[in-house]
Parts: structure tokens; C-alpha cells; sequence
């Protein structure tokens, strides 16, 4: 079962309200929570941007949590928009 047929039948999509969007630092399984700026970490660019794609997220509020850091954010929040915009 794919991750979100899994996630509409455990919790149910349309309980999702927000989503909370990071790179990690750690590798899948590592039960820490060490963020990475958008694309620099484990998780990596591609798959960041395939979750941010799929259509049940279109109209959802997003929150980017990445290392603080003013300029870093502006970055990132720039090449998302372009990328996104692009599609």
C-alpha cells in the first residue's frame, strides 16, 4: 500500500490541516529530529518537492523548520516557489 492510501485510511486525509516540511540530518529510522536546510539533507530535494506536489496538499498551509538562519530561509523559500511555480 502506497503512503498516502496508508495515511487516508489509518488517519484520514481530510484531517490533515497543515504540514510541517524539513530536511533531516539523520537518516530514516534514526528516532532524532536533527533538521537540515531544504535539499541539503538525507531526505533530499526530489522527494521534498514529490510530497509538496501530490494534490491532497495543494490547498494546505505549509511551515518550513529548518535550521535558523534569515538568509537560509529566504533561499529556501525562493527555490521552492520556483520549483513549485515551474511545474
Amino acid at each position: 500500500m502506497g503512503f498516502w492510501k496508508n495515511f487516508d485510511k489509518v488517519i484520514g486525509i481530510e484531517r490533515l490541516k497543515t504540514v510541517h516540511l524539513n530536511d533531516s540530518m539523520m537518516p530514516f529510522g534514526d528516532k532524532k529530529d536533527r533538521h537540515a536546510p531544504i535539499g541539503e539533507g538525507k531526505i533530499g530535494l526530489k522527494a521534498l518537492i514529490d510530497f509538496m506536489e501530490h494534490p491532497s496538499l495543494k490547498h494546505l498551509p505549509f511551515f518550513l523548520e529548518t535550521p535558523f538562519d534569515d538568509e537560509g530561509h529566504k533561499r529556501e523559500l525562493k527555490m521552492i516557489k520556483e520549483i513549485l511555480s515551474s511545474k
